[in-house]
């Protein structure tokens, strides 16, 4: 069961890695498939999903709790243990946002559907809205610049969030599943056909832009946030769910397989565009990414 769950996504992304490797393609044609697939493909998954589920019975309180409050916890923990080793408070939420903020669309999303079905879909999606939100709004707060005023600020924030196809497809997939909009049989159609290639596609891209990636890797000090985001992070929100907001198994799974994700990209995105330990964030997106098949396997074998 756990090979049959993890290899075909290994494969996927090692094609990616290997072929871009191989110079099959430049890094100007990786770019290009990437928006392709984050700005048309994927959004075109989540917008048909979201806007055909029934959103208002699918959301549950105690599984976003068990989640979002567990994030803050271990963001918290990692924040303070940054502090203590004397790095600054934007070095220290930059480094927090790695060790928590999960590729939960690349790697956490094809893990859950693969053991859960299709149908669990919209499920995961109400989760994650909040995700990016939640994620680099704490992260701005303590890395926006100093003589930025509030407003610059939330501007900030608020472009490098609403402005995410994720968060904007997922948005107003919820908008017309709450108002009862349905979409055309030509438009449901057309989706389909548009994000039938969203994961294969997506988990291609992560790893040709893994191979990108590891040249500008710090591996030294990616491994202890590697370990941390795989197994502290998962386990807090096993802990969550289990003890303080109980909620069914199939559930459980999938805010663990999320928060046991590898580190998502945009936390490098961010650390780069910040110029705030790029190297350390790349480095754990590269190594959570490799460990994240056996930690999977783990969590798995747990829960199952």
């Amino acid at each position: 069961m756990l090979s049959s769950t993890i290899l075909p996504l290994l494969i996927v992304i090692s094609l990616g890695y290997v072929t871009t490797k191989l110079k099959y393609f430049d890094e100007a044609g990786i770019k290009a498939i990437t928006r392709l697939f984050f700005y048309i493909c994927i959004p075109a998954l989540l917008f048909s999903h979201m806007a055909t589920a029934d959103v208002l019975h699918i959301a549950n309180t105690k599984v976003l709790l068990a989640f979002y409050v567990s994030m803050t916890i271990s963001f918290g923990l990692y924040f303070i243990v940054c502090r203590y080793i004397k790095r600054t408070k934007a070095e220290s939420a930059v480094s927090a946002l790695g060790a928590n903020y999960s590729n939960v669309l690349l790697v956490g999303l094809p893990v859950i559907l693969i053991v859960l079905g299709q149908e669990w879909a919209a499920e995961v999606f109400v989760v994650i809205l909040f995700h990016s939100l939640y994620s680099f709004t704490v992260t701005y707060f303590f890395v926006a610049d100093r003589g930025d005023t509030a407003f610059s600020t939330v501007g900030k924030i608020a472009k490098s969030v609403f402005c995410n196809p994720v968060v904007l497809s997922i948005s107003l997939g919820a908008l017309f599943s709450v108002l009862k909009i349905p979409l055309p049989n030509v438009i449901e159609t057309s989706l389909e056909l548009i994000s039938s290639s969203a994961i294969a596609g997506g988990l291609f891209v992560l790893g040709a832009n893994l191979y990108l990636l590891q040249d500008k890797c710090n591996f030294n000090t990616s491994i202890a946030q590697s370990l941390f985001k795989l197994f502290v992070l998962p386990t807090i929100v096993y802990l969550a769910s289990t003890h303080v907001w109980p909620i069914d198994n199939e559930h459980r799974l999938i805010l663990v397989i999320l928060a046991g994700s590898p580190v998502g990209v945009n936390a490098y995105l961010l650390a780069h565009n910040s110029k705030i330990l790029e190297a350390e964030i790349a480095g754990s997106v590269f190594i959570s990414t490799l460990l994240s098949m056996f930690s999977f396997s783990f969590w798995l074998a747990i829960l199952l």
